[in-house]
């Protein structure tokens, strides 16, 4: 009776600690995805393996489509490669033998398209980050993405720039500046050097172009609107940097906080022109508001900046030198229904007078603003640039540029 409760007792144990099962990633696969299985309570043994059978086939060797050694690990992941359309189970088996311990059914259906890339544009500036697309890869965590020179070999020595799709089958991807050049972005499964596919695109030097919004030389543009404040916007025939006159937009500071000063020029949806320019400084006696006063001269801070279309819907940038006297870095402002503020310290000094800058100082304001869009944003792009904004400034030469 002692030795039928011993055995009893050593095949419970036995079925309680080999409780395994098997379990696929996802019930439903693409035909260009990857395999993913996790196992637990394996015995342990380095021959434990795991095959994928034919729904409904029996346990024989000659059904077996992909398989693998767990390794002796108890409670492997393992990746099981793609497979064909079709219904599939995943059995586990122990010491290279063919009893089955768990088995789990899954689907595979046929790819919705082939593995493609492709960059946005086919046709970027030197001073452009490359945007990439891909879709339908396996899903492998090595899947891989590199930039090489146009019609060189796929070997590592080649390539330019690269990183990994982490997984995603489908995503987008941002590269570095690159010079200029004729180049192609290609796509690699399974950290393997098969190529999948390639994309060519070229990066070239184009003609410049600009278009002048405002030069305050006939009077002013009959497009600025005055948002709010008590002054609107005027032309003073004084002038810097060789100009015969100068936009005045007078910043209005109530108290350390609030300067209800803001104005807006129509830019014209501008699709090509993306660098924003202008010539910001000072005029010694030209009079301006200063916390309910007039001094010559002083120009208080002021922010510039832009409305723009980007891929991910309106962005509103800001530059100001007011950033720079504190060190804050660029940052970004979310209020909520698509009202977002993309703040920036400004490449300049606005400010004339309490020490910043002389009063009389004239400074070439320039920033590219896809290149800035992307320090906060990195996979956004710019579609148009709408309107100029600012809360002051004596401005001139103002304008937006193709490089």
């Amino acid at each position: 009776m002692k030795l039928y409760l011993i055995i009893l007792y050593s095949i419970l144990i036995s079925v309680v600690t080999h409780a395994t099962t098997i379990q696929t990633e996802k019930e439903v696969y693409q035909s260009n995805e990857i395999i993913k299985v996790t196992l637990t309570e394996m015995l342990g043994n380095p021959q434990d393996w795991v095959g994928v059978y034919p729904i409904g086939t029996t346990n024989d060797w000659e059904n077996v489509i992909t398989w693998k050694w767990t390794d002796g690990t108890i409670n492997p992941s393992l990746s099981l490669g793609t497979l064909p359309e079709g219904n599939y189970e995943v059995r586990a088996f122990f010491e290279n033998k063919f009893n089955e311990k768990a088995t789990h059914t899954f689907i595979v259906n046929q790819a919705i398209g082939d593995t493609s890339v492709s960059t946005t544009k086919t046709t970027y500036k030197p001073n452009e980050k490359i945007t990439v697309h891909y879709s339908n890869t396996s899903g492998d965590d090595k899947d891989w993405i590199a930039i090489y020179p146009k019609n060189s070999n796929n070997e590592w020595n080649n390539v330019i720039e690269w990183t990994w799709t982490e997984g995603q089958v489908n995503g987008v991807k941002t590269f570095n500046k690159l010079p200029v050049g004729e180049y192609e972005v290609r796509i690699f499964l399974q950290d393997s050097f098969n190529l999948e596919t390639k994309s060519l695109f070229t990066v070239t030097n184009p003609p410049l172009t600009s278009t002048v919004y405002e030069d305050a030389e006939d009077g002013i543009s009959n497009e600025w609107v005055h948002i709010s404040g008590n002054f609107a916007p005027r032309q003073t025939l004084q002038g810097g940097f060789n100009s015969l006159a100068t936009l005045v937009l007078m910043p209005e500071w109530i108290d350390n906080f609030s300067n209800i000063a803001e104005y807006s020029l129509n830019l014209h949806q501008n699709t090509k022109e993306k660098f924003l320019e202008m010539d910001m400084g000072g005029l010694p006696d030209y009079p301006m508001w200063h916390r309910n006063g007039i001094l010559n001269g002083y120009v208080s801070h002021y922010s510039v900046g832009v409305t723009v279309t980007t891929t991910q819907g309106t962005r509103r940038m800001i530059w100001d030198s007011f950033y720079n006297h504190g060190d804050v870095q660029a940052f970004k402002r979310d209020y909520g229904n698509g009202n977002i503020w993309l703040h920036y310290p400004s490449p300049v000094e606005h400010v004339r007078g309490w020490g910043y800058a002389p009063l009389d100082q004239w400074d070439h304001f320039k920033v590219d603003i896809q290149d800035e869009l992307q320090k906060l944003e990195p996979n956004n792009e710019i579609i148009s640039v709408d309107t100029f904004i600012a809360t002051g400034g004596l401005l001139d030469n103002l304008k937006l540029s193709s490089k």
